[in-house]
């Protein structure tokens, strides 16, 4: 959804680079500046700000009109794995990203508190340890499919869980340093229910 998007909004001034699958997933799990940075180098000052933000909006509409695709059985895992924990949600992500995929999906009911990146523009470790202080959590588990993740997880000093099946199966991913690996969200389910 997002390399088509993106792709419509350089169509849409006569750019006819193409953006891919596989360009966006080199890139995702970093704040969407980043993202850009990296995928249009060349881009520098006023031309920048205006490409970022013709993509961003044409990101937007694109979500906010389709939602996205979730893993199976997503719901019902999170629905099992809220008897026993509290859910939290931390992301890269923009703040309009989180309500739309809050709305589309209808899961936001089980979590009990989310920061991202669009909410205070602050890197995820620093996003994971307000809502650990805000909710006084005394050892959290953070489930996250990069290397970025993992990194963050150190910074913030907290376990980190890998889904192995998430992002990270696009490209090689050194992931190391976690507490348990799941290849499906069920099997996180399943490993966290033990």
């Amino acid at each position: 959804m997002v390399a088509q998007a993106w792709s419509k909004a350089l169509r849409s001034v006569g750019d006819s680079r193409l953006i891919s699958d596989n360009d966006i997933r080199s890139v995702t799990g970093k704040p969407q500046r980043e993202c850009v940075k990296i995928l249009f180098p060349d881009l520098q000052g006023e031309v920048f700000d205006d490409r970022y933000e013709l993509l961003d909006r044409f990101e937007r509409a694109e979500f906010e009109k389709m939602g996205g695709k979730l893993y199976p059985k997503v719901e019902e895992g999170l629905r099992r794995l809220s008897e026993s924990y509290k859910i939290f949600l931390v992301s890269n992500c923009q703040d309009w990203y989180l309500k739309s995929f809050f709305h589309h999906s209808g899961l936001q009911k089980y979590f009990l508190d989310s920061l991202c990146f669009g909410d205070n523009d602050k890197p995820k470790n620093e996003n994971i340890v307000i809502i650990q202080e805000r909710n006084q959590l005394k050892r959290p588990i953070y489930i996250g499919d990069t290397v970025s993740d993992q990194k963050a997880c150190e910074k913030a000093e907290v376990d980190f869980f890998f889904a192995a099946y998430g992002f990270s199966i696009y490209g090689v991913v050194d992931v190391e340093n976690y507490i348990g690996k799941a290849q499906s969200f069920s099997d996180v389910v399943e490993q966290l229910s033990r």
